[in-house]
């Protein structure tokens, strides 16, 4: 089923964008993710493997999407922090932690590779049209970014391109 094929996409997506809310609104949590946003350091092997994990996640169809169905109402509430998001996924979805591990990853890899490659892809356009980098987002991963922007176009990570649509071409 077509739709199935994105169904983690959809997920990760999910939990960027109401977690990029939280950090924007400076709700509750907000400061607990900022900090944990700019803790983290993005290395081309965690990417590379969280890549991997999407392409094999997209072959398997109707059994991932269970997984990713597993998680659904738990952790799209656009007040939690990604903190909270971890330890529920780690709790409450024992199907998607145990696929995140399968993986290779650990629940907060999963979660901050992809926020850590928005943020700073972010920032560096930030940059680029003159601006500063919000304090949160790690010097280190703006750096990474734009030292490594062909091969993350090339994984369809930290570009914002359509991964169907590029695909297609």
């Amino acid at each position: 089923m077509n739709h199935s094929k994105y169904g983690i996409a959809a997920v990760m997506l999910l939990l960027c964008t109401f977690t990029l809310s939280n950090v924007a609104s400076a709700q509750k949590d907000s400061s607990q993710d900022e900090a944990a946003i700019h803790d983290y350091v993005l290395t081309m092997a965690k990417v590379q493997t969280y890549a991997a994990a999407l392409r094999d996640y997209e072959a398997g169809g109707q059994k991932n999407e269970a997984i990713a169905n597993e998680c659904k109402g738990k952790i799209d509430d656009d007040n939690l922090s990604l903190i909270a998001k971890e330890k529920i996924i780690e709790s409450s979805c024992p199907q998607m932690n145990a696929w995140i591990k399968q993986h290779g990853m650990a629940t907060h890899d999963f979660l901050f590779i992809p926020m850590g490659l928005i943020t700073a892809g972010f920032a560096q356009a930030a940059v680029e049209q003159g601006g500063k980098p919000p304090a949160f987002v790690n010097p280190v991963n703006l750096q990474f970014v734009k030292e490594h922007k062909a091969e993350l176009e090339k994984m369809n990570l930290g570009t914002g391109k359509d991964k169907e649509s590029s695909s297609d071409q």
